[in-house]
């Protein structure tokens, strides 16, 4: 079976840098082939030919821009994608990579990295490493505006400043550059993104393990954690006594209140991936259906300025339900997920 350390040796010693690995999940998709189908009947091209056992190497065209890597296909249900790029083209191809791996949502979805988790991933390796915060880049709750910070501390005063920031400007974080060492051969400059893609500037062959286990694993695990609480969610007929419909629900918490002027704004994010019908819009709540444009999924969504309610329908998968998550994460860094269960008469 070929490995993210075995892909990323390769473009390293032939100086093929940056290196963008973007981490996914599969859902609906049950071969391979089934990605190239699904982005022909979306209008764009992404072939694909086995190298050997898991790997493949892919190449995708959106019009007249193009990106091509390797693809490996984990029993798991990951499937990476690394990708290496010249410097004069990194922001086509990163950008190519990413607008084609949205379109072949539902087969598969690229997990997000909580604020939470981004710190979880950063504590573990500094407990081994000198982690160096070479910058970072906060996202302003409420708004898609960015405020990037250079720095060049240490991590543990960087993470409190950073905590701070946020704070103070109401943002969550959004990506992060890092150089992680032990001695001056072992070393790695990296960027984690809050999309789960990882981009690697430079990195000796000997931290590709670290990077591995202690950056993509924990990412790929806390999905994994999350994706089967929100499995939960959804309806179910119960035959004993008598019959009766259980409905599990799900809940998102809110630290913070958000405006009922924003509630727009969520509409408008919603709509990006969801049809909606509107019930109730202004204050103090709002009141939606939501059909997931990709896999069918359907909801009643009702929100206030503390919480939402997200109460299923015919279909709910978690796929469907991490988008929903997703887009309120734009408005609330991190909002608190609960999964309820109530019986109806």
């Amino acid at each position: 079976m070929t490995t993210f350390v075995d892909v990323v040796q390769r473009f390293l010693r032939s100086r093929q840098l940056p290196i963008y690995v973007f981490v996914t999940r599969v859902k609906y998709a049950e071969k391979p082939s089934d990605l190239s189908e699904r982005a022909e009947s979306h209008g764009f091209v992404f072939t694909i030919k086995n190298v050997r056992d898991n790997e493949f190497r892919f190449v995708v065209k959106l019009r007249k821009r193009g990106a091509e890597g390797v693809m490996l296909w984990f029993d798991d249900g990951t499937v990476m994608f690394v990708v290496p790029s010249p410097r004069e083209k990194e922001e086509i191809v990163y950008d190519v990579t990413k607008r084609a791996l949205r379109r072949l949502y539902p087969l598969i979805v690229s997990p997000i990295i909580s604020v939470k988790s981004f710190f979880d991933i950063l504590d573990s390796l500094a407990k081994t490493y000198n982690v160096i915060i070479e910058w970072y880049l906060l996202r302003r709750r409420k708004s898609h505006r960015t405020t990037k910070q250079w720095m060049l501390d240490p991590y543990e005063k960087a993470k409190e400043e950073i905590k701070r920031d946020m704070r103070e400007k109401l943002s969550a974080l959004d990506l992060v550059r890092i150089r992680i060492f032990d001695t001056i051969e072992r070393e790695a400059i990296l960027k984690i993104t809050r999309h789960g893609t990882l981009t690697i500037y430079e990195s000796s062959l000997e931290m590709l393990p670290v990077i591995q286990e202690n950056i993509i694993r924990k990412h790929i695990e806390k999905h994994i954690k999350d994706f089967k609480n929100l499995e939960r969610v959804g309806k179910k007929e119960i035959v004993g006594d008598e019959e009766r419909c259980v409905i599990t629900s799900m809940k998102l918490k809110f630290d913070n209140e958000i405006d009922p002027n924003d509630f727009e704004k969520l509409l408008n994010m919603l709509r990006e991936s969801f049809y909606v019908s509107i019930y109730h819009l202004g204050n103090p709540w709002m009141h939606l259906a939501l059909v997931d444009k990709g896999d069918g999924s359907s909801y009643d969504l009702i929100v206030t300025t503390r919480e939402a309610r997200v109460i299923p329908s015919v279909k709910a998968t978690p796929n469907s339900l991490t988008l929903v998550v997703d887009t309120f994460r734009a408005l609330v860094p991190e909002p608190q997920v609960e999964v309820n269960e109530a019986a109806l008469p």
